[in-house]
Formats: C-alpha cells, structure tokens, sequence
C-alpha cells in the first residue's frame, strides 16, 4: 500500500493502525506501541493533531502506554485526547465514553483512586444508557471498575462486580470470547486476593485450554494464567501433604 498511495496518505495510516491493533490483541505491546506512535505522528502530519482519527490514534497509543505500565505517560496522553476532543462529541457519545474509560483505568494506576472510581462509575452508567447493560464495552467499564475495587482492598465488593461481569459475557458474547477469558482469569485473581486458593485454581484451570485457543499460547494472560496455576497446583499440593501428615 506504500507504493500505491504513499507513505503518509490517510489510508496508509489507517492500515498501519490496524496492523497496530492487531499486535495489542495478540499481547504484543511493544510492537504495538512502536507502531502506534508512528501511526499517531504521521496522522499529525497528515491530519493535523485535532482530527478526530489522531485522536483516535492517540487514544490507542495511550491504552498501549497503559498496557506496558508507562502510566504516567498513559494518563497524559488520555488527558490531551479529551482535551482536544471536547467540541467533536458530547459527553454520551461512544467514542468520549471511551476516551473517558481510558482516562479512568489510568486515574486508578496514579493511585487517584476516588478521582478514577467516580469517573468509571459514570461512564459505565452512561454507558448502560447509551449501549445498554450487556453491550462489550459496557462490560469491558465494569471490569476494570471491579479491578479498581480489588487494587483498593474491597475485595468482595470487586467479587461481586466481576462475577456479574463473567456471567453477562458468557451470555452476550459466549464463553470462549476473549473478553469472557480475561474477565474469568481476572476474578481468579480477585479469589487469590480473598484467600479462595481453591476457587482460583478451578477457574484457572477450567478457562486455561480455551484461553491458548482463543487468546493465544504466548499472549500475556494466558502466560501468567499458566504460570499462576502452576504455583497454586503446588501450593494446593503442598497444604494437602501437610495435612495428610497432620492426620498419620
């Protein structure tokens, strides 16, 4: 496509967006993030730096940011995005929603957490209004406001969140989903965090073969998903010989 339109014709960019986006799916962040920051300063050049595809390739590039734990440069670059955005859509808009989700999940990182809770709380109400309660993005809001939860210590509060996530997802977008996987691997996490070793190691093990199918071998949740139910087999094993012990 270079040769045929040019290096920096808007569809170039596009493509190479996409290619950017696909890289992110597969848990290739690094990749992603190189590409995406070429894509965003080539749209600039192309576009200029208010159109709403830069911004758009903004937003991206800050997810991947957020994604490799720069979340400094992550809240920065979701801040400027809005910023520049604010006369392009109202505030209900599905692309605001998710420059304001993506702001949101930074808040959380920066440990400004009643500033991140409050501003997820709204756009998964908003959310619910404008796309509806099951809608993926919808879901993909409650999840991270779930996790926000769990960063804070309310662990029960987060459980109950994320389990209604995992049940709405099996439902609207099937068991096998990505996002179905991520969530299901996530309330895992949040079972650890309770103590509920034995919970976690269920779900891990039950999800894990569809996750390699579905997300990939190498992609990072379904790395740590093997490498955490590895540990939790070991650590499991390890109370039930002590107890067998106990009982001679």
């Amino acid at each position: 496509m270079d040769r045929v339109l040019g290096e920096n014709h808007p569809d170039t960019i596009s493509t190479r967006g996409n290619l950017a986006l696909s890289y992110s799916h597969q848990g290739r962040y690094e990749e992603a993030e190189v590409l995406e920051e070429r894509v965003m300063r080539e749209s600039m050049r192309t576009l200029d730096g208010e159109h709403v595809q830069t911004l758009t390739y903004m937003a991206n590039l800050a997810l991947m940011y957020y994604e490799r734990a720069k979340y400094e440069d992550a809240k920065k670059l979701a801040t400027e995005v809005l910023t520049k955005g604010a006369n392009i859509f109202d505030e209900t808009h599905p692309t605001r929603l998710s420059w304001l989700n993506n702001l949101a999940v930074c808040l959380h990182e920066q440990e400004e957490f009643d500033s991140g809770l409050e501003l997820g709380r709204r756009v998964i109400e908003m959310r619910k209004e404008v796309l509806g309660d099951d809608h993926p993005e919808t879901l993909i809001s409650m999840a991270n406001q779930a996790m926000a939860y769990n960063n804070q210590g309310e662990r029960k509060k987060a459980e109950e969140l994320m389990a209604n996530v995992v049940s709405t997802s099996e439902l609207s977008l099937g068991e096998n989903h990505p996002s179905t996987l991520i969530s299901c691997y996530n309330l895992a996490l949040i079972h650890v965090g309770q103590g509920e070793w034995q919970v976690a190691q269920e779900i891990w093990a039950s999800h894990l073969r569809n996750m390699m199918m579905a997300l990939g071998e190498k992609h990072p949740i379904t790395v740590r998903c093997s490498s955490y139910l590895t540990l939790l087999n070991k650590m499991l094993n390890h109370n039930e010989n002590e107890m067998n012990l106990e009982a001679e």
